[in-house]
């Protein structure tokens, strides 16, 4: 068995704060087309919730956002998702996410 360890982003998306409503506009989006781009491949995260997300921020023009799963355990797919499924992975992340951010 080999065990490979790799950075994957700097932070949590659940302990990262925006700078800026613009910016936490923008971070929202990328999540959200993310998480469809997820679940277009049929891919579907059990346990859903922001500390499972690592994401680099600061994004440039040359260097756009990235996001990660680093909880691969109760990853799921592919297969076919319905809305139930798709609403309730973006409710759970939310919930998640601290009021604050």
């Amino acid at each position: 068995s080999w065990l490979v360890l790799e950075h994957v982003g700097e932070v949590d998306l659940d302990a990262y704060c925006p700078a800026s409503a613009r910016e936490a506009l923008a971070l929202a989006r990328f999540v959200g087309e993310w998480l469809g781009d997820l679940h277009a491949l049929g891919l579907h995260h059990a346990d859903l919730k922001g500390s499972n997300l690592r994401l680099r921020p600061a994004p440039q023009a040359e260097r756009p956002l990235r996001l990660w799963l680093v909880d691969l355990e109760d990853l799921a797919g592919p297969g076919p998702l319905d809305d139930e499924a798709r609403l309730a992975a973006l409710a759970q992340l939310n919930a998640s996410i601290p009021d604050a951010q």
